[in-house]
């Protein structure tokens, strides 16, 4: 690898290597929309929601408090 100098016997290693450099993300779970760079995390994760141990879906962006009287 340029970026840390490590080194892999199987080119699918190093392609896996390389996404901690990149961000790339390009595993995403179709139940929440959250992505992770390897198959076995998103595994892993799919499995929390056939548990029903999945973490909560984010809160859409913006103030979290509302008025209750004009829902401002």
């Amino acid at each position: 690898c340029r970026e840390c100098g490590k080194s892999f016997s199987c080119s699918s290693h190093f392609s896996k290597h390389r996404r901690t450099h990149t961000g790339e993300k390009p595993f995403r779970c179709f139940h929440c929309g959250k992505s992770f760079n390897v198959s076995s995390n998103l595994y892993r994760h799919q499995r929390s929601h056939a548990a029903g141990t999945a973490p909560p879906a984010p809160q859409p962006r913006g103030l979290p408090y509302k008025c209750q009287e004009c829902g401002k």
